[in-house]
């Protein structure tokens, strides 16, 4: 898994481009070129805030990482795209560290030293008792990925959320 990070929110990289395809006697442009860019900011729209000089506008950006993976997927690149993406921003990064860095990600372990022999049903429970939900959460996204166990250790993650924001409103 390719992950790569910039100090900057919405640092784009050209990775290349591909040129418009034009009919051959005609000279009708047939298929638009393609420009193939890791964007390491997504623009998830705008908001405003009243404030009392006026209403000011702000974008919310969510950043800083780049997903060779899910950009490969997400646009259909070949295995070969994907090795010449990976190729260039590996370079990239050893010429220009200040802007961009290859992450290697963390191995997270299981959240107690049982955790693997527990039976799938009971993994919610015993997790909300020992108030390790959300490592238990995060454990089984990145290794077992059992959709029930997921899905049962969400719902305990915003019920805990729920008792906590009663209890502070109280």
């Amino acid at each position: 898994m390719p992950l790569f990070q910039s100090k900057f929110k919405m640092f784009r990289q050209n990775l290349w481009s591909t040129p418009d395809e034009y009919h051959p006697t005609l000279g009708v442009r047939v298929k638009d070129g393609r420009q193939f860019v890791a964007e390491f900011g997504v623009h998830r729209g705008d908001f405003e805030i009243e404030t009392p000089d006026g209403v000011e506008r702000y974008a919310d950006i969510a950043g800083y990482f780049f997903d060779l993976d899910e950009y490969a997927e997400r646009e259909g690149m070949t295995s070969e795209q994907k090795k010449q993406a990976l190729m260039i921003l590996r370079r990239e990064a050893a010429e220009h560290p200040q802007f961009l860095w290859e992450v290697e990600p963390q191995v997270v372990g299981p959240p107690w030293p049982t955790y693997d022999s527990v039976a799938y049903g009971k993994v919610a429970d015993l997790a909300a008792e020992l108030g390790l939900v959300a490592e238990a959460l995060a454990y089984e996204q990145a290794s077992k990925a059992r959709p029930s166990v997921i899905e049962g250790l969400k719902a305990k993650l915003e019920e805990a959320e729920t008792v906590e924001e009663l209890t502070a409103a109280s």
